[in-house]
């Protein structure tokens, strides 16, 4: 809902129903009464919490380390391992059932230069990152 039609609905001294959806818990600070001016006044809340998803949660790290993680250039003749990014150009096609010629060429979308692959097992294409 969004801010202003729940101000339309808002009638000082009854209750007010507001749902809010939160990835993280923050530790909410109400400002100060100032010249003994009450500005907050018989509130009262309620909350429902999901369980704690250790796993969920060690994921969305991971992710998030992923995505603002800075890469810098391997030495000549690395070997890459699990968890290293490497840098390749695509040209994918349709497989054929002889597993050796090419088929049609497969969209943009799945092919391209510069394509940066994160090593991982079921990161992307099956087969690629083995």
């Amino acid at each position: 809902m969004s801010a202003e039609l729940l101000a339309e609905g808002f009638v000082t001294g009854e209750p007010l129903d507001m749902v809010v959806t939160c990835d993280m818990w923050l530790d909410i600070q109400w400002k100060q009464d100032t010249d003994n001016e009450k500005l907050y006044y018989g509130l009262e809340g309620t909350y429902k919490r999901r369980p704690f998803d250790q796993p969920r949660y060690e994921q969305s790290l991971n992710d998030l380390a992923e995505r603002y993680a800075v890469t810098t250039p391997a030495d000549e003749g690395k070997v890459l391992s699990m968890g290293d990014v490497c840098v390749i150009n695509m040209d994918n096609h349709m497989a054929v059932e002889d597993g050796v010629s090419k088929g049609e060429p497969l969209p943009n979308a799945a092919s391209g230069d510069s394509v940066e692959v994160v090593l991982g097992p079921g990161r992307y294409i099956e087969g690629l990152v083995e």
